[in-house]
């Protein structure tokens, strides 16, 4: 490692000379930022807390430099630690945007917030409802702004309201270089004129251009491979408009960006579902909606899944907000003897939780009594009323619990895409794989968004252990994609899905995310061994020993 050969406290103190913020080599610093959610565990060399922009390119810029006299350092950006891929990981530097956590303006008359991208979903929430705005995303509140992007998190609400992505307006990140880049739409006749410069942006707008655009690339080196690229991006797009389950592996940005290129040119979306390995973004200004009234519920137990996703097919076309699933061996923890909810009963095995709009409270009323009418007799549903509120509260707090926190069930496969029509064979497939380990193997997730997840217990404490989750990781991952699933349809792929989806990448996937990477971070101190870089061999040796989760969040 290039930093231990530097010396890692002598590095540390030079940085802390030229920072507002500090950076940190003491042990138990470290230690704290070894572990995310995910199973992973990798203690970086140097900790930094950038103060602002203007400390964010001052290490990057250093980092860059380093590299191109043959010190490459890797270099990985954490926001609040909820990541379940492990790529806010590193054993360089890791970058915390924690200080970069301010609400900078709220535009109401055009429903638009700038925010530093440290900014928790709660924390951003939490201020535009003082004005009457929200951010329609329904995701873990600890999540940052800026990793929620890099992620490329399709929340719970995203089949309703698009999720992030579409809520962008603008961007700004600090490159691999260290230059600050704002993006926008850029007109066909102003990209013309950006990419006669000679500047760094000059350069990176004009290979992406080329990879997305039907004219020949401007830069002979990279003739053959952005050939390549733009087909990669060409089959890509076709492949997630026939199997309605866009993947968010590698760049996905690269298909939005073809789709609106005669038009404008964006480079916003080549960092979503980046995971940091293209820019660290550093200020975002997002679209709002106003604020409704806390959305209508109901809950509806099910004693299988065909019913399940019966019923939920007839409700689609009302537009719920949400429609979620759940086996009911998650509530294990909540009392059996709930008076209005038996959560645990053995004859219901599957929790449906559906949620509506209330910006017409006669509508949502309207909606949640049709949908009540459509659940089976052999089920059994309420609606949120005040008489059953602490019925909800509970169930949203075990559901948190699982999703987020639990140790003894930790994020091993989420977030794959499924079509609903492929549901019950992926399911039956996952019995029959419970039965033959006798180990349990529980599903969760989300119908309306078609992404879903599977939890078990891992055991961390041997090798032959860990070696048994990677094994268990392919098993499943394969009953995903001989279900016509995709394995990164809620989230990107970070270390733990890759090593699964580079075997899957062709020659030309590989030479469309090359091509972008390139042009992003020449030197590959980004992430770089996150997405293509990651295997499975150094993702093994990276599994932590316990299940226990010690991280700050």
């Amino acid at each position: 490692m290039v930093i231990v050969m530097m010396g890692g406290k002598k590095l540390a103190l030079y940085l802390n000379k030229y920072l507002v913020g500090n950076v940190y080599d003491r042990e138990e610093i470290l230690e704290k930022y070894s572990t995310d959610q995910s199973i992973l565990k990798l203690k970086p060399e140097l900790v930094a807390v950038p103060a602002n922009s203007r400390d964010l390119t001052r290490l990057l810029l250093f980092i860059n430099t380093l590299a191109e006299k043959g010190f490459r350092i890797p270099v990985a950006v954490r926001g609040a630690g909820t990541s379940k891929n492990g790529d806010d990981l590193t054993d360089g530097l890791l970058i915390l945007t924690e200080k970069l956590n301010k609400v900078r303006a709220i535009n109401i008359r055009d429903r638009l917030v700038h925010v530093e991208a440290g900014v928790t979903l709660g924390e951003l929430n939490a201020a535009l409802s003082l004005v009457g705005l929200t951010l329609p995303v329904k995701a873990n509140d600890s999540a940052t702004i800026g990793g929620l992007i890099a992620s490329g998190v399709k929340d719970d609400y995203a089949a309703h309201f698009g999720g992030i992505e579409n809520y962008i307006d603008r961007l700004e990140f600090a490159a691999a270089n260290g230059q600050l880049i704002q993006t926008s739409f850029v007109s066909r006749r102003a990209l013309k004129d950006i990419t006669s410069g000679k500047s760094f942006e000059a350069r990176l707008y004009n290979d992406l251009s080329a990879v997305v655009a039907p004219e020949s690339p401007s830069r002979k080196s990279h003739k053959k491979a952005l050939k390549l690229a733009r087909a990669a991006v060409e089959a890509e797009t076709k492949k997630a408009e026939d199997a309605g389950l866009p993947s968010l592996a590698g760049y996905p940005g690269a298909r939005r960006v073809q789709k609106y290129q005669g038009r404008h040119f964006d480079l916003a979306p080549f960092l979503f579902a980046s995971e940091g390995s293209l820019g660290v973004i550093s200020e975002v200004i997002l679209r709002c909606e106003l604020k409704d009234p806390d959305p209508a519920e109901m809950l509806a137990l099910f004693p299988d899944l065909a019913q399940s996703v019966e019923f939920y097919d007839k409700i689609k076309d009302s537009r719920p907000l949400s429609a979620e699933i759940y086996d009911t061996r998650i509530f294990k923890t909540i009392d059996t003897n709930d008076p209005n909810l038996a959560l645990t009963s053995k004859s219901k095995k599957y929790l449906v939780r559906v949620q509506y709009s209330t910006r017409s409270p006669r509508n949502a009323a309207r909606n949640v009594a049709s949908a009540m009418k459509k659940v089976p007799a052999s089920a059994r549903a309420i609606k949120k009323d005040e008489l059953n509120f602490e019925t909800f509260i509970r169930v949203d707090t075990a559901i948190s619990a699982f999703k987020n926190q639990a140790p003894g069930y930790p994020a091993f496969l989420d977030d794959f895409g499924l079509p609903l029509e492929k549901l019950g064979e992926f399911v039956k497939n996952l019995s029959e794989t419970e039965t033959a380990l006798e180990k349990d193997l529980i599903f969760l997730g989300s119908l309306s968004n078609r992404v879903f997840s599977v939890r078990t217990t891992l055991d961390f404490s041997s090798s032959e252990g860990k070696k048994n989750i990677f094994r268990l990781l392919s098993e499943i991952s394969n009953l995903v994609l001989d279900a016509g699933g995709v394995l990164c349809g809620g989230s990107a792929e970070g270390r733990t899905k890759s090593i699964i989806t580079n075997r899957r990448n062709t020659v030309e996937d590989k030479a469309l995310y090359d091509a972008i990477n390139l042009a992003f971070d020449p030197n590959d101190i980004l992430a770089p061994d996150i997405k293509l870089g990651a295997t499975a061999n150094k993702t093994i040796r990276k599994i932590r020993d316990t299940a226990f989760l010690d991280f700050i969040n």
